[in-house]
Formats: structure tokens, sequence, C-alpha cells
């Protein structure tokens, strides 16, 4: 799919997120690693375990700041049956907390929903999905944490950050709408809706909403899509919960 072009080909978005703007550092993180995607296959796919998201015993204690705790590992399998929690006012149930230490966040993908992770990438495809992964909600994230001393990129202004990134990753006839700011546990981000021509003919076009989180000590940044009206009816909803429960790792 041309969806994962945008995502994982020749590494090329992650390098746009945390390369392109390091230049001048080396392209460290704050341990002084490459910040680079690590699991990545010859045909570009993530090479990491597939499993099934299930429902969470949550106790809905995690806390806004440094979280802690006993979060399920993101490299650790799943229950292969998932279960729905109780879906809030949205309509929308969640499956378990998984935390991607490599990442440096935690999130609840939508239930049922398979969960590919690979070092700080995680990929999740709803459970309505066909094996090519089309005609369902797609989600795409990926952290890392940076310093002042590591990476320009909490001392530059986030709007120019994010339009020089999504100018990167974007297919050719991708549309962006305008970028608006966000917040995501107090950290500053901004966000866009984009569409794009259908990946495969005869098929409907596409919809989403892409994102950026940058603060002194973290970048984040998290991409949904999925078929133009299930996006309208039901995966831009999905996207917002899922986006709720994510954690900035301290």
């Amino acid at each position: 799919m041309i969806f994962k072009r945008w995502i994982y080909a020749g590494r090329k978005w992650l390098l746009a997120l945390l390369c392109v703007p390091l230049l001048l550092s080396g392209c460290v993180g704050v341990d002084g690693q490459p910040l680079l995607v690590s699991g990545f296959g010859q045909n570009g796919r993530a090479e990491s375990a597939s499993t099934t998201s299930s429902a969470p015993a949550n106790d809905g204690d995690a806390d806004a700041g440094a979280v802690e705790g006993n979060a399920t590992d993101a490299s650790a399998a799943a229950s292969e049956s998932a279960s729905s929690t109780e879906a809030d006012a949205s309509g929308v149930a969640l499956a378990e907390e998984v935390r991607v230490e490599a990442g440096y966040f935690l999130f609840q993908p939508i239930a049922g929903a398979t969960v590919q992770v690979s070092g700080e990438t995680v990929e999740t495809r709803g459970p309505d999905a066909l094996p090519n992964g089309y005609r369902a909600l797609e989600l795409y994230m990926t952290g890392a944490r940076i310093t002042a001393e590591s990476s320009p990129l909490n001392t530059m202004p986030l709007q120019t950050v994010f339009q020089v990134i999504m100018g990167d990753i974007l297919m050719d006839g991708a549309k962006m709408g305008p970028p608006f700011e966000i917040t995501v546990q107090d950290a500053p981000g901004m966000a866009a809706d984009f569409t794009a021509p259908a990946p495969v003919a005869d098929q409907p076009e596409v919809a989403g909403r892409v994102l950026m989180i940058v603060d002194e000590s973290h970048i984040f940044m998290m991409m949904g899509l999925g078929p133009l009206n299930e996006w309208d009816a039901s995966g831009s909803a999905q996207f917002q919960r899922v986006l709720e429960t994510v954690r900035l790792l301290k």
C-alpha cells in the first residue's frame, strides 16, 4: 500500500522526523545514540510480532506526568482474543495499555486492533482490516527523547518544524488542511487533516490526521488514516480516543 511508503519505505518518515532537523547535532538522542528506526526488513516493513489488543482491567491511575508502574511492555505478546472495555460517550472501546519504552510513550489501542511494534515505532490496524490493511483505520506512532544539547527541535518554531516534516512525508497529490495547535499531556503540538488519492484503482479517497508534539524532552508523532467515508463516520473519533490515552514517559 502507498501508506507504507509514507511510513516505512527507506525509513523516510522517521528520518525526516528525527534526523533532518538534527543534522547539526549529528542525529543523536538524549542518550547519545543515533535516532534510527530499528527492526526493519529488506521489504521496508517492520519486523515485529503482530499481536491483537485485548481489553484492560484499567484502573485509570496512570499519572499525567512521569508514568510508572506495571504497564504492558510493547514487546510482550498480548492476549490472542480481544475483549472490549465499556465504550465511553464516543462509543469507542479500548484495549489494554501498551508501553513503548524505546519511543518513550504509552497508549491504549482500539479494542481488537492489531498492534505491531518495531523499536520506537508502532503501527495499529482496526479490527475490520483486510489482509492488505485497507478499508480500516490505521494508526502510526513514534517518539524519542531529546535535549537542547542533542537537538535543536525544541528551540525551533513548532509550526516551521511541522510544515517541513509534513512536506517531506506526505505523498504527491495529498492535500493538507491548515495546521492547528493542540496539546498532549500539557506538551504543545501541531496537527493537520489531510486527504489523498486512493492507493489502488477503484478504491475511495483516503483521509486522516497527522500531529507532532515537541517539548523540552520529547518528540512524538502520530498519524491516522482510512477510507474517506469511514474516516468521517468513525475513524476520526477513534483517532481522538486513542490520542487521549497517550502519555509521554519521563
